[in-house]
């Protein structure tokens, strides 16, 4: 209701009607209300999967229902994070194993607790991508060498690095969080079975 009072009361109702006739994010919108139900965000993530053109229609239709109230506030740099990580999976099916406990016990625990203190923005949702990049990169550079994540030694991550530029760096926090854990002094450790 609060979006079509303002439509109904724009300053330049032929704008109003151009964006309706001619805008796809407003085809967005009349399909999914013709359906009986307004979008979601889950439903607009799902459109904006579908390709670039579509992720700025939905985009754009998801700020103007979220300024008018109709959808609810939600952080959108954590949200394309997991976007990202969708994508990712899509692209590198075998390596969901690895990735998605990475990205969902990692990389956005640590996103969301920045957020927590400040608010987001684009550069945090890159942090994560380049995690994200960097560690199928390095795990399609294994699968080319024949070799597994357990399989790799420190000369080839050190190739690797050499080989490329420096975000590569940004591997260790996949390594590190993949390693198995060490023993530490004074606990007991049981044997693996």
């Amino acid at each position: 209701m609060p979006l079509r009072a303002a439509l109904v009361a724009a300053e330049h109702p032929r704008t109003v009607l151009a964006w309706l006739r001619n805008s796809a994010s407003a085809r967005i919108l009349s399909e999914t209300v013709a359906s009986g139900r307004l979008p979601s965000h889950a439903d607009l993530d799902t459109i904006a999967a579908s390709g670039r053109g579509a992720a700025q229609c939905a985009d754009y239709l998801r700020a103007v229902l979220v300024s008018f109230g109709t959808l609810p506030v939600r952080d959108e740099y954590l949200a394309a994070i997991e976007r990202h990580l969708t994508r990712t999976l899509v692209r590198h099916p075998e390596y969901t194993e690895l990735l998605k406990p990475y990205v969902r016990w990692s990389v956005l625990p640590r996103a969301r607790r920045r957020a927590a203190r400040a608010a987001s923005t684009s550069g945090r949702a890159r942090w994560a991508y380049t995690r994200v990049n960097c560690a199928v990169a390095f795990l399609t550079h294994l699968a080319g060498l024949g070799l597994s994540l357990p399989e790799a030694t420190q000369q080839h991550v050190d190739q690797w690095l050499a080989e490329g530029p420096g975000t590569r760096y940004e591997l260790r926090d996949f390594l590190v969080w993949t390693a198995p854990p060490r023993p530490r002094p004074g606990f007991a450790c049981a044997a693996p079975r």
